[in-house]
């Protein structure tokens, strides 16, 4: 196993200033008193009063209290689904307002992939009604339509077979009930206009309309969306004058008739304004909005390394100016993200905030809807501008196969949010960013969600968006800030993910082939446990004077994983080290639940912080000052190998108090015995070393991996942990 640390042939290259256990050349100076600090990475840092971070919301609003939102279980698609693929969807759809109900009718283009397919299934609540259901292509023909719970079965009068094209036009009507996280909602804003906007994710596009509700059916789409004068309806993509032949004509009479008759309107009202949208780039249900309301426009066209197209936004005409102040800083954001991820993905379409009621927002492409409370005109959420404008690439160009990987697109965006930071304050910025972050980051539960659970909430939990922003972030220190966004942009523009679907997997897939470096043991443990490095430490301040390196004890002292166990982190962790004129930073390695580091300095040290640059998710449980004198040893110290990972060889350092016979032995993680380096042999008191150059007893090189190496004598034995990269 390569952790993505030394390349094959380096010898087992450190990253910048890392450091292992062991001397660094001694000097004789006063001994300075011990003096203990915590750490640094335990403080709690928080925003600012009155410039909240959107760490403090959940990017998908807030839970609401007192409501009794309908608690639909994680849904599996029906099998019958797999029978076909959707192509493309042709909405056509009547907003009464007044009655808050809505009327459509929706063409379903798709492509057979099974042969003799006789039944449609679609998913479409039972709250909401079905009126009728016709084949449109190959043949017209009538459908007889079966409801079953909240699936609609379109049983052919001829069945279909694999490689067949086919439109199938579906009427529904109906009051949209609220619905996992939001669903289709008519409110008011608070100067008693009305707003019509939709929240379909994750799985609540079936709540309102007729469709293959499932992430992994991208499909191209078109809306002719019809409301009252004066309000202005907004989808996904940009406006048409017309639509192609293909698709419903929005402008037929006789489909607009039906669609009021169905709806118990009058037929002959001639009020309604349609406005017609094309999104040709193929997208998730999920990403399918509408939003209306009486919005005023405004924007500006956009040329930077995002592409070239127009930034309009719809906002309430009462707080024009506060959005226009707020919106600002979006050409800047799409400067600073297409420099780093690459064009926006939506080329040439519009891209800008849809205002409506909720206190969230929601990544729809090209048009996010952006919830009334974040437009206050002092700039205070722009990080959720950030965070939305993120997920059009990480959710929208590449989409989560599966909700339990959403950290995918969440963690992803609240990183960028982080990266916008840095763009405006440096390293600072970054850093205090992320520690923020972190306490709400822990976690008590894996990254990777579990799959089926009922409540669509518990997909978009806290730690999903800041331990995943963690998780990045962790990732970045790793492989450097070159091979780190190069790995983004690869993961972006896989043709195996791009406008298609990912799981967790295949960001390690992609960060493994771009880097060179074996990289599953850095996911594995941030991903699939649910707990986080706790660190108990111990610093022996050491005396120059009598050439005693000073010594630091860093125990990992966090919970047992209920499945992995009391198994440790593997992490680089910067050590700041100060006293008498001293000041370091030096980088080490842990990996063990007991990892001791010496170093050999000028002074007596009196304070070490853990991970001042903040780099690492952890806390630090405790500090303890020790003074341990030489010569109180009583039993041998089996210290860190140096390096630890390495590639081909390492060196196994202990210290013995007397002289005895010992034996050091290399074991893999099952037992059995790999290489005796030492057996029964008579060493002296004092610091000794042993050379591993990662061969078996045979002088067969070892397969890379983790490995236990084990010294014993004076009636003890210790092991300790290393890992041999290949």
């Amino acid at each position: 196993m390569r952790i993505g640390i030394s390349p094959p042939g380096t010898d087992g290259r450190r990253l910048p200033g890392q450091v292992g256990a062991g001397a660094l050349g001694p000097w004789a100076i006063a001994r300075l008193v011990l003096v203990l600090v915590s750490s640094l990475a335990t403080l709690s840092v928080q925003a600012a009063d009155g410039i909240p971070d959107s760490w403090q919301f959940e990017g998908k609003g807030i839970r609401p209290a007192g409501v009794e939102w309908r608690r639909a279980r994680a849904p599996e698609p029906d099998p019958r689904q797999a029978a076909y693929d959707v192509l493309h969807y042709g909405q056509s759809l009547v907003l009464d307002v007044e009655q808050a109900q809505i009327s459509g009718v929706v063409r379903i283009e798709l492509r057979v992939l099974e042969d003799f397919l006789e039944v449609i299934v679609l998913d479409f609540v039972a709250s909401m009604q079905c009126t009728d259901a016709e084949v449109i292509l190959p043949l017209d023909r009538d459908v007889a339509v079966h409801r079953q719970g909240d699936l609609l079965e379109l049983h052919l009068a001829e069945p279909l077979h694999a490689g067949d094209g086919a439109a199938v036009d579906v009427y529904y009507e109906g009051v949209p009930q609220p619905h996992g996280l939001y669903g289709l909602q008519f409110d008011h804003t608070d100067v008693g206009r009305p707003v019509v906007a939709s929240v379909s994710e994750p799985w609540s596009a079936r709540s309102w309309w007729p469709c293959k509700d499932d992430p992994t059916d991208k499909a191209t789409f078109t809306a002719s969306l019809y409301v009252p004068p004066g309000m202005v309806a907004i989808s996904n993509g940009d406006a048409v004058d017309a639509l192609a032949t293909t698709e419903i004509d929005p402008e037929s009479p006789l489909v607009l008739d039906r669609l009021l008759a169905q709806g118990g309107m009058d037929p002959l009202r001639d009020d309604l304004i349609g406005y017609h949208w094309s999104e040709p780039v193929p997208i998730s249900t999920y990403l399918f909005s509408l939003a209306a309301s009486y919005y005023d426009e405004f924007g500006e066209q956009y040329h930077g390394p995002a592409g070239d197209f127009e930034i309009r936004h719809f906002v309430y005409p009462e707080v024009l100016e506060l959005a226009e102040s707020d919106f600002a800083i979006l050409p800047d954001m799409l400067d600073l993200f297409g420099a780093q991820l690459g064009p926006y993905p939506f080329p040439g379409q519009k891209y800008g905030m849809v205002m409506f009621e909720w206190d969230g927002a929601m990544e729809h492409p090209t048009a996010v809807t952006y919830g009334d409370k974040y437009v206050t005109g002092d700039g205070r959420y722009e990080t959720i501008i950030a965070h939305e404008l993120a997920h059009q690439w990480f959710g929208n160009l590449v989409t989560v196969r599966d909700w339990s990987h959403i950290w995918l697109q969440e963690g992803a965006a609240t990183y960028l949010e982080a990266l916008w930071a840095e763009h405006l304050d440096g390293a600072a910025g970054l850093r205090l960013f992320m520690l923020q972050h972190m306490g709400v980051g822990y976690g008590t539960e894996p990254l990777v969600r579990s799959s089926g659970v009922d409540d669509p909430w518990y997909y978009f939990e806290m730690p999903v968006y800041h331990k995943g922003a963690w998780v990045l972030h962790m990732l970045r220190r790793l492989l450097g800030d070159e091979l780190f966004f190069q790995c983004l942009r690869e993961f972006l523009n896989d043709p195996h993910l791009q406008q298609e679907n990912a799981v967790s997997d295949d960001l390690v897939r992609v960060c493994e082939e771009t880097s060179g470096y074996e990289l599953d043991w850095f996911f594995d443990q941030w991903l699939y446990r649910n707990n986080h490095p706790v660190f108990s430490v111990e610093l022996d301040p050491g005396d120059p004077i009598l050439e005693r390196p000073c010594r630091v004890v860093l125990r990992q002292v966090q919970d047992p994983d209920p499945v992995y166990g009391p198994e440790a982190y593997i992490a680089p962790l910067d050590l700041r080290l100060r006293g008498g004129g001293v000041d370091t930073t030096l980088t080490v390695w842990v990996g063990c639940p007991e990892d001791p580091f010496e170093f050999d300095l000028p002074a007596a040290i009196t304070e070490v912080q853990l991970d001042p640059g903040g780099w690492l998710l952890h806390r630090v449980a405790s500090i303890t000052p020790v003074a341990t004198l030489p010569g109180t040893a009583e039993y041998p110290s089996l210290l860190a190998a140096v390096p630890n990972p390495f590639n081909p060889r390492t060196v196994l350092g202990f210290e013995m108090p007397a002289s005895a016979r010992v034996t050091l032995g290399i074991f893999d993680l099952s037992g059995r015995l790999i290489r005796r380096l030492l057996s029964d042999a008579v060493v002296s008191a004092g610091h000794h070393q042993v050379v591993w150059d990662g061969n078996d007893e045979l002088g067969r090189p070892a397969a890379g991996g983790v490995y236990f190496y084990r010294l014993s004598g004076m009636e003890r034995s210790q092991s300790r942990k290393m890992m041999l990269v290949r």
